[in-house]
């Protein structure tokens, strides 16, 4: 099965906040939703929030979901916060940085896969390229530690090229790193760095998650993303 992740993590403690914030979303869109608990919704297509570790709340998003940049956009404006968002699709993932609504950086291992047909590997990069300096302005974390994260195509290959001729090579970005620079889990890495902790797939005892049900995600109503947004 082809691995499909879409998350976002907003920098907020009130998981109920959030939780009303998502369905609002859907009724500025005239799409019906409710609050179902986490048990039910794993046996629906819905929106899954996080109890907050750290001051930050995790959305998980249903697998093909074409709208997480938009709605991570108006949460951002809705709840007075930042936002990161994270798509992972089979071996390639990407991460958006939004303040106040607004987009702040945008990153993909494979910037091409963002744009487009036609468009050209330097407009891609141009606009997938990632910056770091505004994702830690964006965060309020120091930008160095995390540069290495928004490594380019090349970079990653060669760090699994040297990985392959010396084994020995673990090509994390940082010792104390859970995985390797080219594999897709990196993401979490670099949220570790941000101060966001990726959920376990299943709620800890005790972890009481929120399911919002939305009556339809298709597209339209809501909108599909697009790497103008």
């Amino acid at each position: 099965m082809v691995l499909s992740l879409k998350l976002t993590a907003v920098r907020s403690s009130d998981v109920a906040s959030v939780a009303e914030s998502v369905a609002g979303f859907a009724a500025l869109h005239g799409v019906p939703s409710e609050l179902v608990p986490v048990e039910a919704a794993m046996r629906r297509k819905a929106v899954i929030v996080v109890p907050p570790v750290n001051g930050w709340t995790v959305i998980g998003w249903p697998r093909f979901t074409s709208f997480p940049i938009g709605v991570s956009r108006w949460l951002s404006a809705e709840l007075n916060t930042v936002a990161s968002v994270v798509d992972v699709f089979d071996d390639d993932w990407s991460h958006v940085a939004i303040s106040d609504g607004v987009v702040r950086d945008r990153y993909s291992t494979t910037p091409l896969n963002q744009v487009s047909p036609g468009t050209t590997s330097r407009e891609a990069n141009r606009r997938w390229g990632g910056n770091p300096r505004a994702v830690g302005v964006t965060f309020g974390v120091d930008p160095d530690p995390i540069a290495p994260y928004f490594a380019g195509v090349g970079i990653r290959l060669l760090k699994a090229l040297w990985h392959r001729a010396r084994p020995s090579y673990s090509g994390k970005v940082w010792p104390d790193d859970s995985f390797a620079l080219w594999k897709v889990w990196a993401f979490v890495d670099l949220w570790r760095h941000l101060g966001i902790t990726y959920p376990e797939p299943q709620a800890a005892e005790g972890e009481h998650r929120i399911g919002v049900a939305y009556e339809t995600f298709d597209s339209p109503p809501l909108s599909t993303d697009s790497d103008a947004d």
